[in-house]
């Protein structure tokens, strides 16, 4: 594991080395997460998990009533999001 100091400008922004991004599998416009556990942070690349619609219905043992569309499920999540402040 190597250490290296780095400084953090006025806007609080620091330049995640080459050497880091290529580790981590990550580029410019790519999404990163901060692990905060006491003393300790980590930093992971943000990927967004894919959801099997027929395993969340066998773990909570639900059937759809109706068929539902892509355009409807993404409006549904877009209402949540607006409901709690969040943007997609």
């Amino acid at each position: 594991m190597t250490t290296k100091e780095f400084k953090l400008t006025s806007k609080s922004q620091v330049t995640i080395p080459d050497t880091i991004k290529e580790a981590l599998g990550i580029s410019a416009g790519d999404a990163i997460v901060f692990d905060v556990n006491k003393d300790v942070i980590r930093i992971l690349p943000f990927r967004r998990r894919s959801v099997d619609l027929m395993t969340l219905s066998q773990k909570y043992k639900t059937t759809p009533r109706k068929p539902v569309s892509l355009e409807d499920m993404e409006e549904t999540i877009r209402k949540a999001w607006k409901r709690t402040g969040r943007a997609l």
